[in-house]
């Protein structure tokens, strides 16, 4: 039985084995039954080529990711500790794995000279019904907040994942001053 409900092919079980998920006893029996099922159907190793190329995209949100385009504003927030800051998100599609390493460099388009570079470990939320994983609400500080106010500022995103590999995308967002602005910029 070449076609079986449970027949996962070539691609299935690569993406299964390759997701870092523990198959429960109830989980190990359905992937028997569908491997007797479905050995014949599964195409050589040869023959398994990448479904797309692997996205990401800059975004800003802090519960769920808002995708943004260039030279859109962005206000800057107040945060808890009194600074002031702009929401980084980024969602990521044809990437298997649910970890690896975020770096956020970010700096004025006019000033690149001395950027803010973080880099930290993260795990992206599981995949959205269109396949996207996200990691939202990392806060992107200025320098000097009270002079990014009404400048272009350029966000950069590198998302390497676990197992290997870096994509890069950036944006350029005009920074606003926000419900609760900065004090006046004093260069």
């Amino acid at each position: 039985m070449k076609d079986g409900p449970l027949c996962l092919g070539a691609r299935g079980w690569r993406r299964l084995a390759l997701s870092g998920r523990r198959l429960h006893r109830v989980g190990l029996a359905l992937a028997a039954l569908s491997v007797s099922c479905c050995l014949d159907a599964m195409p050589p190793e040869d023959d398994v080529t990448p479904d797309e190329v692997a996205t990401l995209e800059v975004g800003t949100g802090t519960f769920r990711f808002e995708p943004i385009e260039t030279g859109e504003a962005l206000p800057l927030i107040r945060g808890a500790q009194g600074g002031w800051h702009i929401w980084v998100a980024v969602r990521v599609h044809g990437v298997e794995d649910d970890s690896g390493s975020f770096e956020v460099i970010h700096y004025p388009v006019d000033a690149p000279d001395d950027p803010v570079r973080i880099s930290h470990g993260i795990r992206l939320d599981p995949p959205n019904i269109e396949g996207f994983r996200s990691y939202v609400g990392w806060p992107a500080i200025p320098r000097d907040a009270a002079c990014a106010v009404g400048g272009l500022y350029r966000v950069q995103v590198t998302f390497r994942p676990a197992s290997g590999g870096r994509l890069t995308a950036e944006r350029d967002v005009l920074v606003t001053a926000g419900d609760i602005p900065p004090p006046p910029c004093e260069p």
